[in-house]
């Protein structure tokens, strides 16, 4: 019975000074749905890339994933306002009660069409002009490429039109929609890796066409849902010149950080392009193409739990915002760590076992950029507390300032013929800098606890990595041949020691006692 007291006890003092019960509920639940359209979606986007590569050659491969980043290079407005306007819904529910939701949502719609219009200028103008004069396409692939180019665009136009209803969605916290609609977008992504072999076409332009479609497919189901399921969605367009306006000015800096990133990714695959040839093009989409599976582990869990973050900070609950973001920032960087860590190891053998035709260069630029996105793994968080604040200014102006250098110092070093690996080392330069500027920035804007930070996240996260580079080292010089018995070894290993070192190491003492007491309450 003591002992019955005792468990009881301890999972109440959790709860009520960690997180109300009912949001941890939500969000767990979130999050279950979030992981089950994640592994879905990983699993045919990894054989889908293996049958795609196979069947359009590395070279029209390299070529796809250039065009497109022109593309995603003028397509940042459109994460900009998906943003702005998840806050803004996210704010309306937390602050005002959420009666003016629908005017709200009409706003930032009208804000999505001023967006499309002014981004399909760019691309047709701008961007076309750079297609033709600054990239490098071999002379027989020219026609196929613009192909690639203009539904390309056709694409981001549907997508950007709909993103207030995905922002919606989230803001909402109805993730169970993006499972779903995600088992209708899988099935179709397999269909087109099996037309590619049996239709007699130009494959990189039928490969342009069908994404097309699928998008369109796709983005109908999302606001067919929206419309059935969210009782405050319209299709009306609306303009309120001073709430309009707030959300220009909070997308502009916004817009100011998305374009610098889309710089920094984007436009380096351009000057990959520009100074070496599509073969290393290819080999950066196959690494960042994995890079944003593993990403998905912890951006999945932040799509969950930041909405709570917005929230509560609209709401005056400042301990609850902070400790919520302190917890996130901890389980993403974990999360992310346990499976970078068998990647790493295996790199080599993975590529060969997902990929037939493995590109050149492909191993190194996938490695550097799996620890790229390990050392970034804990500021989502802190760009969630920045955004529910609304104090975003200087923030952005710190994260534009990394990602412009990052395209600066690449093109720099490319000129003096550096390698073309060397933009993976500048980004991880750069990203562990910025993110001591994004804290000390934090403290500044919004009171963030700088020194419980470091005794509550950072040390332990040091601590945990330590000892997982001394048994990557260890693993490094005992088991180099690569097989799938030497992968599955070395994935349980790191799984069970990295584990043991969160546990121990990364875990405090409530939150340890609070995880013993659910299991005893099961058992």
């Amino acid at each position: 019975m003591y002992a019955c007291r005792r468990w009881k006890s301890l999972r109440l003092f959790y709860e009520d000074n960690f997180m109300p019960s009912e949001n941890t509920k939500r969000i767990a639940r979130n999050t279950a749905m979030l992981y089950v359209r994640m592994l879905l979606l990983m699993g045919v986007t990894f054989y889908t890339s293996r049958i795609v590569l196979n069947a359009l050659g590395v070279e029209d491969y390299g070529i796809y994933n250039v065009v497109g980043g022109v593309v995603i290079f003028l397509s940042f407005l459109n994460n900009t306002l998906a943003m702005s306007t998840q806050r803004f819904l996210n704010y309306e529910m937390g602050n005002a009660g959420g009666g003016n939701l629908e005017k709200v949502f009409s706003y930032a719609l009208t804000g999505h069409y001023i967006v499309a219009g002014v981004f399909l200028f760019l691309a047709e103008t701008i961007g076309l002009w750079f297609v033709y004069n600054q990239l490098i396409i071999p002379e027989n692939r020219f026609t196929a490429m613009l192909w690639v180019y203009h539904f390309s665009v056709l694409t981001f136009i549907v997508n950007i039109i709909s993103t207030p209803y995905n922002a919606a969605i989230i803001a909402t916290e109805k993730m169970d929609a993006y499972a779903y609609v995600s088992i209708f977008e899988a099935i179709l992504k397999l269909g087109i890796s099996y037309l590619l072999f049996i239709l007699p076409f130009d494959k990189l332009k039928l490969y342009a066409v069908l994404l097309f479609f699928v998008a369109l497919l796709v983005r109908f189901a999302y606001f067919a849902y929206c419309r059935q399921k969210i009782e405050w969605i319209t299709s009306k367009l609306r303009w309120n010149e001073v709430y309009m306006k707030k959300i220009f000015s909070f997308s502009g800096w916004i817009f100011m950080g998305g374009f610098s990133h889309v710089l920094s990714v984007q436009g380096v695959n351009v000057l990959i392009n520009m100074f070496f040839n599509p073969v290393h093009n290819a080999a950066r989409g196959i690494a960042v193409q994995l890079q944003a599976g593993v990403n998905t582990f912890s951006a999945n869990f932040m799509t969950a739990v930041r909405p709570q973050i917005v929230k509560s900070y609209a709401g005056g609950d400042y301990h609850y915002a902070f400790s919520l973001a302190f917890m996130s920032a901890k389980i993403s960087y974990f999360l992310m760590l346990l499976i970078t860590v068998p990647l790493l190891l295996n790199t080599d053998y993975i590529l060969s076992l997902w990929l037939k035709i493995v590109p050149e260069h492909a191993v190194v630029f996938t490695r550097l950029s799996l620890l790229d996105i390990l050392l970034g793994a804990m500021i989502s968080p802190l760009a969630a507390l920045s955004q529910a604040s609304g104090k975003v200014k200087w923030y952005q102006l710190i994260i534009s300032s990394g990602f412009l250098l990052v395209f600066l110092l690449t093109y720099l070093f490319y000129r003096l013929g550096f390698a073309s690996y060397t933009t993976f080392v500048v980004s991880i330069a750069i990203t562990a800098l910025g993110t001591l500027g994004r804290i000390l920035e934090l403290r500044h804007t919004v009171g963030f606890p700088i020194r419980r930070f470091f005794v509550e996240v950072v040390s332990r996260v040091i601590g945990v990595s330590v000892g997982v580079v001394v048994f990557a080292m260890i693993c490094w010089n005992f088991m180099r041949v690569g097989s799938l018995g030497n992968l599955f070894l070395t994935s349980l290993l790191s799984l069970l020691f990295t584990g043991l070192l969160i546990w121990f190491l990364g875990m405090k003492s409530n939150e340890k006692e609070y995880i013993l007491s659910k299991i005893h309450l099961k058992l």
